[in-house]
C-alpha cells in the first residue's frame, strides 16, 4: 500500500474474477497535503444509487444545497435534474432527426463498448434520465452550441436563453417548467 491510500481503503476494493483484476470503489486525488476521494466510476455510483432506492422515504425533502443543482446539472458525463428528465421522458416521441441535427451518429455511438443508453435514477427528481454513450452526447451537443454553460467547480448548468428556446422549440420542453426554475 502507498502513502496516498488511508488504511481503510483496500477494503473498499471490491475483488472480481474478471482479468482487469481489482476495481476500486473509491479513487483518491493528492492536492498537495490534501486527499480528494471520489466514486470511481459510473457503474459504482449505479450501485449507489440503486442501493439508495431501498432506503427512499415517500415524502422526504431535498437539503438546502440541492436546491441550486435541482434544475439543470452534470451527473459525470449527461444532463441530469428536472431539465434532463424533462428531455428524457421527450426522447422517443422525437425520432433519430433531433439527433442528427444535433451532430450525434447514433451508428458510431452504437459501435462503442459503452451502452447506447442507461437510465440513471435522478437523485432530485426520483426519475430517470438518459445517461450512456447518448447521454454524455447530448450534453456535449448543447455544451458546444451554448444551450447549457458549466459553473466552474460545480456540477450546475445555466440554460441560455438560445439554449431554452431551443429546449422548447426542437425537444418540446414546456415553457413552464424553466419558469419553474
Amino acid at each position: 500500500m502507498d502513502a496516498t491510500q488511508p488504511d481503510f481503503l483496500p477494503c473498499l476494493h471490491a475483488r472480481r474474477s474478471d482479468p482487469r483484476g481489482d476495481r476500486p470503489i473509491l479513487a483518491c486525488e493528492a492536492r498537495g497535503r490534501f486527499k480528494h476521494f471520489r466514486i470511481a466510476g459510473a457503474e459504482v455510483a449505479h450501485a449507489v444509487e440503486a442501493l439508495s432506492e431501498l432506503g427512499a422515504a415517500a415524502g422526504r425533502t431535498l437539503p438546502p444545497a440541492a436546491h441550486e443543482l435541482r434544475f439543470a446539472r452534470c451527473c459525470y458525463d449527461h444532463l441530469a435534474g428536472r431539465l434532463g428528465v424533462a428531455i428524457t421522458e421527450r426522447l422517443p416521441l422525437l425520432g433519430s432527426g433531433v439527433l442528427a441535427e444535433l451532430g450525434i451518429d447514433l451508428d458510431a455511438l452504437e459501435s462503442q463498448r459503452r451502452p447506447l443508453s442507461r437510465c440513471c435514477v435522478d437523485w432530485t427528481e426520483r426519475r430517470p434520465h438518459i445517461a450512456g454513450s447518448l447521454g454524455a452526447a447530448l450534453l456535449r451537443a448543447y455544451k458546444e452550441r451554448r444551450w447549457l454553460l458549466a459553473i466552474e467547480e460545480s456540477r450546475k448548468l445555466v440554460v441560455t436563453p438560445r439554449g431554452r428556446a431551443m429546449f422548447v422549440e426542437r425537444f418540446g420542453v414546456d415553457e413552464a417548467l424553466f419558469a419553474a426554475s
